[in-house]
């Protein structure tokens, strides 16, 4: 929570937003896992605080949090991404689709964070050559991309 809490101004300021956008992802998509895996009351009540606490800061920035988190994924997929990079492929995928879940309680995400089914569908394409990897412990089944590779 302490480095989404720090990364959080810099997010909301345009000039700074694209220089913060990997720590901030980084740290959202650890706040994702952890709760996947079981938070306690207390944990889950500041996750909670937090979501509705920085919606209305995040709104503005979720487009192009949309933008950098597809853009990095697209790059790698574009590269002849490596077996290795599976695994932070599909992790970049999760922190998107973690953004849309979390916030949906606060803020319109379909509009600010639309579906891209190319995107999934490069994903599709690209799981084919890569080695499966096992999702995190929690991570409903949405989350498709971890299971797509083949093991």
């Amino acid at each position: 929570m302490e480095k989404l809490h720090s990364t959080l101004p810099l997010i909301a300021d345009q000039a700074t937003r694209p220089n913060a956008a990997r720590d901030f992802t980084a740290a959202f998509f650890a706040l994702y896992e952890a709760q996947a895996a079981g938070l306690t009351k207390a944990q889950q009540e500041t996750v909670d605080r937090f979501l509705i606490g920085s919606a209305h800061i995040l709104e503005p920035a979720l487009p192009f949090l949309d933008y950098n988190l597809s853009d990095r994924i697209e790059a790698r997929l574009a590269s002849g991404a490596q077996a290795d990079d599976w695994p932070i492929i599909c992790q970049l995928r999760s922190t998107l689709e973690a953004l849309k879940e979390l916030y949906d309680l606060h803020l319109p995400v379909a509009d600010l964070i639309p579906d891209d089914p190319d995107l999934d569908q490069a994903l599709r394409d690209h799981a084919k050559g890569a080695t499966g990897v096992t999702a995190p412990k929690g991570f409903p089944d949405s989350h498709w991309w971890w299971a797509q590779a083949k093991a």
